[in-house]
């Protein structure tokens, strides 16, 4: 087990702190926890502990970096909280590619291919057009045109990276982990 897979050892199903075990021992998940930032600890807890009741403060906190933004006039209160909830849960979920089940590659017979829908990610991500109806609720091209026109650039450079920042912190906390 390494690094971010040891913060399981947290989790009310890990094993029993008395018989042999190959996790690691919870006290020394703690102490790396600690050297990451408490923005960072909590994301942590909410995304690999599966500590749930993280999530409210989760969003807080990326609803205030939002609030720092400018967003353009369109964009309302309400409309932000879903940006900041799509955001969230973009970054909890796995997003793994459906067609090669995150390998990379797709076996056929006796050949291996490169995924053509991940692109040898391994990964799918959300499209444009998915997102806008998440946070505009419909279907037309006009909510695809306003999510690139409004938002995108905001949401990936406010939100995004500073989900992207909490998990680059706490893989340098959990690195020598193993």
């Amino acid at each position: 087990m390494s690094g971010l897979e040891s913060l399981k050892s947290l989790t009310v199903k890990s094993p029993s702190i008395w018989g042999p075990s190959n996790r690691v021992p919870w006290t020394d998940v703690c102490i790396a926890l600690s050297k990451a930032s408490r923005d960072a600890s909590k994301y942590a807890r909410l995304k690999y502990a599966l500590e749930y009741n993280w999530r409210d403060e989760i969003l807080r906190i990326l609803y205030g970096l939002a609030l720092k933004t400018k967003w353009h006039k369109s964009i309302t209160r309400k409309k932000l909280v879903t940006i900041v909830n799509l955001a969230l849960d973009e970054s909890l979920s796995p997003a793994v590619c459906p067609k090669c089940n995150g390998r990379k590659e797709v076996r056929v017979y006796d050949s291996i291919y490169k995924c053509d829908v991940c692109l040898g990610v391994g990964t799918r991500s959300m499209s444009d057009s998915a997102r806008a109806r998440y946070i505009f609720g419909t279907n037309a091209n006009s909510a695809r045109m306003n999510y690139l026109r409004h938002v995108k650039y905001d949401y990936f450079n406010t939100l995004i990276i500073s989900i992207q920042e909490w998990e680059m912190e706490l893989h340098r906390a959990f690195r020598k982990m193993r």
